[in-house]
């Protein structure tokens, strides 16, 4: 979860399609209509992402910044926003045993 007051890992989640033009930049009535963009010219991308697991509870930002095996991750970097972004194995295995 981001841009809420408890901003952390709440779940698993699987992508189920690669990155395609986003049609909602397309759709006037959309809350992601982007004027300028076109069919043929289409900056914004979307992917098709499915639920797996939702955790019992949420692995806040702060509690994983301190820990030593995820010093590494993009995630916990100053400046970095939670976001889709690469994961080691090993940040991986930590993450799932922290749930």
């Amino acid at each position: 979860h981001s841009s809420c007051p408890v901003p952390g890992i709440a779940g698993t989640g699987k992508i189920i399609e690669a990155a395609y033009p986003d049609p909602t930049a397309l759709e006037p009535e959309s809350h992601y209509f982007d004027p300028k963009a076109t069919p043929e010219k289409n900056a914004w991308s979307a992917i098709d992402v499915a639920h797996v697991e939702t955790f019992a509870n949420v692995l806040k930002l702060d509690y994983l910044k301190q820990q030593t095996a995820l010093a590494e991750m993009p995630l916990v970097q100053k400046g970095s926003r939670l976001s889709v972004m690469p994961v080691t194995a090993e940040q991986w295995a930590t993450v799932l045993a922290l749930r």
